[in-house]
């Protein structure tokens, strides 16, 4: 799965799939960068795509804000090589970054600990 996709999903977590978004794509992509950096420190074994161990490295350009649009390109097309059922935590933990990043009210404040916490239930499950 690339990280695009994931993008995605995080968009229609967060209610954000229609543009003009929210969020922007640098700051979505650099939060699903944080998640798996987050998620290969807690569950080691999530660095294995089958019986092959990958290596993560950021894509380059990967800032929260003002992404030139062929670093967008390059980094939605970034393959993950995790298994995917580390996805739903990865989306969790995006989720929340996007919460907190807009919390100017106490619900956004209380979704992004409820998907932090999801993200960390299902990392070390």
């Amino acid at each position: 799965m690339t990280l695009g996709e994931i993008e995605m999903r995080v968009r229609y977590i967060v209610g954000d799939h229609h543009e003009p978004y929210r969020f922007g794509a640098g700051f979505v992509l650099t939060a699903l960068c944080e998640g798996v950096e987050r998620l290969r420190e807690i569950r080691p074994e999530s660095r294995y795509f089958g019986v092959s161990l990958f290596d993560w490295e950021r894509p380059t350009g990967m800032t929260p804000e003002d992404m030139e649009d062929a670093d967008v390109t390059a980094a939605r097309a970034t393959e993950l090589y995790t298994d995917p059922k580390w996805n739903a935590a990865l989306c969790a933990f995006a989720a929340s970054r996007c919460y907190e990043h807009d919390q100017s009210d106490t619900a956004n404040a209380a979704l992004a600990a409820e998907h932090m916490a999801k993200f960390e239930r299902l990392a070390v499950t």
